[in-house]
């Protein structure tokens, strides 16, 4: 899968590479509208196109952890990091767990959001599961 994703994005940055070239070229030699307009269409669609970074194809299977955090006297009930290994943490509680099937950039966006919503009080532990 790994292997794919690199293949990928080689190739995306090989025909990013040949745009720029190919638009130069245009510029330097003709000065013809309709090519202007072509290499002008072509350059907005490949990089108008472009994610970002993370990878938002490849899904897989998570087993997720709800876990919320312990409440003290002397203070709120907050996770200081919405670092996943809150296994080790003793002000984690454990609340549910599911398997759901999501890109890794959708993951990220769900922790996050579990984490920001709930006042930093909740957070979600992932762990990559085989089909």
């Amino acid at each position: 899968m790994e292997q794919c994703s690199t293949i990928r994005y080689f190739l995306s940055n090989m025909i990013q590479n040949f745009a720029k070239c190919f638009f130069l070229l245009i510029l330097i030699k003709k000065k013809d509208m309709l090519k202007y307009f072509v290499a002008a269409m072509l350059l907005v669609t490949i990089f108008g196109c472009k994610k970002n970074g993370d990878d938002d194809i490849t899904t897989y299977r998570w087993k997720r952890d709800l876990y919320r955090a312990r409440v003290h006297s002397e203070g709120p009930a907050v996770f200081y990091s919405k670092d996943p290994n809150v296994a080790r943490n003793q002000d984690a509680i454990f609340l549910s767990s599911s398997f759901v099937i999501l890109t890794e950039h959708r993951k990220n966006i769900q922790q996050d959001s579990i984490y920001n919503a709930s006042g930093r009080t909740q957070i979600y532990k992932y762990e990559k599961v085989d089909y």
